[in-house]
């Protein structure tokens, strides 16, 4: 049971990050992505992420645990984003660096 739960929490942030992965585009501000990965790991079931994200572009991506993500993206630069879902107190870890405007292939 307990690992179909861990399962359950890593598909809602893998779902989560497939969904907002598309809009990270040279302009928005990192706060945005957060907030995105907040309501899309919510609306599929998690109780909140699992910590505070991480959500660095550019030379952010460069300052370990940075929380700060309020900066706009720039075009040309690389994206880190570390969160995950959690759900009853089993957490899911996910991270991730890709390049503004990013293109999600199937």
């Amino acid at each position: 049971n307990e690992l179909k739960i861990f399962q359950h929490v890593a598909e809602i942030s893998c779902e989560a990050f497939n969904e907002v992965l598309p809009k990270i585009t040279p302009g928005i501000n990192e706060q945005v992505i957060e907030s995105e990965l907040e309501c899309e790991v919510r609306s599929r079931g998690a109780d909140r992420l699992g910590y505070i994200p991480v959500v660095a572009g550019g030379e952010n991506a460069n300052i370990l645990h940075y929380i700060e993500n309020n900066k706009f993206l720039k075009d040309g630069e690389l994206t880190l984003i570390d969160a995950g879902a959690e759900r009853n107190c089993y957490l899911s870890d996910i991270t991730r660096t890709i390049p503004n405007s990013f293109v999600l292939s199937q």
